[in-house]
């Protein structure tokens, strides 16, 4: 606001650091005058990043906006390494021993925020391609309460910053995946 770039919109980071240390649990405290202070500013973005895992979650004003609305109280935001052999079949299948993380806003006596209504949450995980990996087979995952996959087909894989890019309007247990063969895409097939 003083060196006057008010007009690009504000972003607020909430930066975790790990002293060099890698943990395996993250928890940011966003009390509700916080949540209320980015409403009423109408701060953009809203974003977690953490030293190690270097996980950096991206909650749009909208997202903070339904998480308000929701809890209506202090939230915490956690990413949790999840523990792979403790994954479903089908999610082992995809996603071995890549990175995999728990992702949620609790509130209140164990409540969590499940959706975000319009609001969209921006998440990039890192990882560093194996010997034999194509960036093209790497795909976001995200496992359902039953331990079903879902190929989050629109996610990125950076191979510059060696991130997975995604984004998502509710939080759950998200992973990278592998496809032997790269997703095909269908939905332009023989248009001009």
């Amino acid at each position: 606001k003083e060196n006057g770039n008010e007009q690009n919109e504000i972003t607020v980071i909430f930066h975790v650091v790990t002293g060099g240390r890698s943990v395996s649990n993250v928890t940011v405290n966003l009390p509700k005058t916080v949540q209320e202070t980015i409403i009423s500013k109408k701060i953009v973005n809203t974003i977690v990043v953490v030293d190690n895992p270097n996980i950096r979650i991206n909650m749009d004003l909208a997202t903070v906006e339904e998480i308000n609305r929701q809890a209506n109280s202090d939230v915490n935001v956690t990413a949790t390494k999840g523990d792979n052999s403790q994954l479903s079949e089908e999610a082992g299948e995809a996603i071995g021993n890549r990175p995999v993380f728990d992702l949620k806003v609790n509130y209140g006596n164990g409540r969590q925020v499940q959706n975000f209504g319009d609001g969209r949450v921006s998440v990039a995980i890192p990882y560093t391609l194996g010997p034999s990996e194509k960036a093209e087979n790497i795909c976001a995952v995200y496992i359902d309460g039953n331990g079903r996959v879902h190929w989050l087909t629109d996610s990125v894989y950076d191979s510059e910053e060696k991130v997975l890019r995604f984004s998502t309007n509710h939080f759950s247990t998200y992973g990278v995946g592998y496809k032997e063969e790269a997703l095909v895409f269908t939905d332009i097939a023989n248009h001009w």
